[in-house]
């Protein structure tokens, strides 16, 4: 019996740790993004190794800037505990935004990623 029991609190405590985190987008870190060339790279390139970016904008001078934006979130495991969620919860986010430009031929002009942390304290004891 008392093997069954720390079954179900491992089953229990990893269910509250996977429950508690999500992530979209695609995330491009410095080294993804020094693979490109200035004056070289396509946007074709850009778009066939990282995929479709989450935003698009064209000027009318035909300077193409897309966005690719990847955030993750966790949840503090206090938030799902009855009482101390109240008490102690929160979360955390982290934000990745690769931007690139290019001009009117689709060749690459330059990368700008920047990398934001976040934290969300919703707990009673908690607040700064």
């Amino acid at each position: 019996m008392h093997y069954a029991m720390k079954k179900i609190t491992v089953a229990a405590l990893l269910a509250l740790t996977v429950a508690g985190c999500s992530s979209t987008g695609t995330m491009v870190s410095q080294e993804q993004a020094q693979q490109f060339t200035v004056g070289k790279t396509t946007l074709e390139d850009v778009v066939a190794k990282l995929g479709a970016p989450n935003s698009r904008s064209i000027t009318p001078n035909g300077i193409t800037t897309i966005t690719y934006i990847h955030t993750a979130t966790h949840i503090n495991a206090a938030t799902f505990v009855p009482y101390v969620g109240l008490l102690a919860g929160g979360a955390s986010a982290n934000s990745n935004t690769a931007t690139m430009t290019f001009d009117a031929n689709h060749l690459l002009m330059g990368t700008g990623i920047t990398d934001s942390n976040s934290k969300i304290n919703t707990g009673l004891l908690n607040q700064h």
